[in-house]
């Protein structure tokens, strides 16, 4: 059984997780190569940044926590909250609203039907040919 805390980390990574890294991307044009690069950067500094705050927080924070005050470790926390708000506060005019088109669920039950029709297809023998190329 999950603990409590637990349930709430993973209530809490399910909720801004998806959303972040979806619009991160939306911020750089595929049409444009240098543009495409820049999207490259982005997913590579957001997977260190997210690394480096996964192990502060379940090293340092803890020591703090452990070793000296547990208030200290939540004014360390609530100054970190603080900083990255008045960071997205700052950054949110600078950002590529994309209009959506369309219903978001018809992609998904395309892939429902098409993954119910090819369910009785066979494995094909050469591993290259399991994955479309583009042409």
């Amino acid at each position: 059984m999950i603990a409590e805390s637990s349930k709430e980390e993973v209530a809490g990574t399910g909720g801004h997780k998806p959303a972040l890294e979806s619009f991160g991307p939306d911020q750089f044009d595929d049409d444009h190569p240098e543009e495409r690069r820049k999207k490259m950067y982005f997913f590579n500094w957001w997977n260190i940044v997210l690394c480096c705050g996964l192990l502060l927080g379940v090293t340092l924070i803890v020591y703090i926590q452990d070793h000296m005050r547990y208030a200290a470790a939540v004014i360390i926390l609530t100054a970190v909250l603080a900083s990255s708000t008045a960071i997205f506060c700052t950054g949110r005019p600078f950002y590529r609203f994309r209009k959506p088109s369309g219903s978001p669920s018809t992609p998904m039950l395309q892939v429902l039907v098409a993954a119910l029709g090819k369910r009785n297809l066979a494995y094909p023998s050469e591993p290259d040919q399991q994955y479309e190329v583009p042409a």
